[in-house]
């Protein structure tokens, strides 16, 4: 068939395999500016969708509520296990975290923590819920999250 300037010319001028000539249409027709194939969504269809669906609020305001749940940054973190080695520290990344003294634990050697990475770059070390030590991307602690353990006289002091 010869080309005769109609799109069905133009189809076969351009064989592919994957193309069918509806695609190829479409394509010519957003080149020129007009979409014979899909009127415009949101000049036709969306206010007519609108006009037949939508239900007025019942009540005035917003329906959004603020987040009262735990931290979206421990949540969002990226969270990997580790198993902390016989000097009391945890590998991450090339990184050597010491763990602080804890006054519920004297060592926490062979035992499953969790290492935090927040989008930071900043790290924490956890057993279980509670947060062991919290460090720069450095690797250097920022502060001792947990307090030291009391020592035996003044155990026996408190008695």
């Amino acid at each position: 068939m010869e080309a005769d300037g109609s799109s069905t010319a133009r189809v076969q001028r351009q064989p592919s395999k994957f193309a069918s000539p509806r695609l190829l249409l479409h394509h010519e027709s957003e080149a020129k500016g007009s979409d014979p194939l899909n009127p415009p969504l949101t000049t036709q269809f969306l206010p007519a969708y609108n006009r037949r669906f939508a239900v007025p609020a019942s009540e005035a305001g917003t329906a959004f509520v603020p987040w009262i749940g735990p931290s979206l940054a421990e949540i969002l973190c990226v969270q990997e296990e580790r198993v902390v080695a016989k000097d009391n520290t945890v590998r991450y990344q090339g990184l050597s975290l010491q763990i602080p003294q804890d006054p519920h634990r004297f060592h926490y050697v062979r035992v499953t923590v969790r290492v935090h990475e927040y989008p930071d770059g900043t790290l924490a070390v956890f057993h279980g819920p509670r947060c062991l030590a919290r460090y720069r991307a450095e690797g250097v602690l920022q502060e001792a999250t947990v307090t030291t353990r009391p020592q035996p006289a003044q155990r026996r002091a408190r008695q």
